[in-house]
């Protein structure tokens, strides 16, 4: 199942198995499951290369899959590989990413959105991933999402704080709210060089499936492809 015939042809991986949420740097993380997220972060760099820039975001149809294991992982493969990566939780209404890599309270991303000038670098907390091989990778947390009437797009300091990442790295990753649940991915997608989008084969609906393609179509979203993920990482019961 995918959003569209054009989608379809662009599936990036096949579905993940079950764990997927573990981070791929993890030694407990299944073997299965690491070499997943690593063909998964292959395809999708060769798929940015016909969609020059540094910035990516990664969101999920709806809340029947999550997007924020995919882009942690890309964003350690990335940092392991010698890039210079910032990992952005955009995601306020659901943050994941200061659970994942255990954030201590700070600024986050929806906080440096409302007002221009703030430090937003300053805000970035370094990853340790605790071996012999440094990394080069911080993470900023989602912060409160507190009021944001209209979507993330009306934030003024909005496009200052990417900018200000972008120049501060190789890369920066976003994980972005589900398509069809927030209008931020959309307020988001003009100012990205690439979008990833992920969904569950056995619990996205069809018809969900379709409409955020419409959504996305509308915004000329930068759409790199599908990535099928399993049902297991982090969603609700079945519908």
């Amino acid at each position: 199942m995918a959003i569209s015939e054009r989608a379809a042809r662009s599936i990036l991986a096949p579905a993940m198995s079950r764990g997927t949420g573990d981070l791929a740097s993890d030694p407990e993380c299944p073997k299965e499951v690491a070499a997943a997220y690593r063909e998964a972060f292959l395809a999708t760099r060769f798929a940015m290369l016909n969609h020059p820039g540094t910035s990516l975001l990664i969101s999920a149809v709806d809340d029947s899959a999550t997007a924020a294991p995919l882009a942690a992982n890309f964003a350690l493969l990335a940092a392991m590989e010698g890039e210079r990566v910032i990992l952005v939780d955009a995601d306020p209404h659901t943050p994941t990413l200061d659970r994942l890599f255990s954030l201590t309270p700070a600024l986050g991303f929806s906080e440096l959105t409302r007002h221009e000038g703030n430090d937003a670098l300053g805000s970035l907390q370094p990853i340790d991933l605790g071996s012999s091989q440094p990394v080069d990778l911080r993470v900023l947390g989602a912060g409160n999402a507190g009021g944001m009437p209209g979507g993330i797009g009306r934030a003024p300091g909005l496009s200052e704080l990417l900018l200000r990442l972008k120049n501060d790295s190789d890369r920066v990753i976003l994980v972005g709210t589900p398509v069809l649940t927030h209008v931020d991915t959309m307020d988001l997608c003009s100012l990205v060089d690439g979008l990833v989008v992920t969904m569950s084969p056995d619990r996205t609906h069809r018809e969900d499936a379709a409409r955020a393609r419409q959504v996305l179509d509308r915004v000329s979203a930068p759409l790199l492809g599908v990535i099928l993920t399993s049902a297991a990482i982090g969603s609700p019961a079945a519908r």
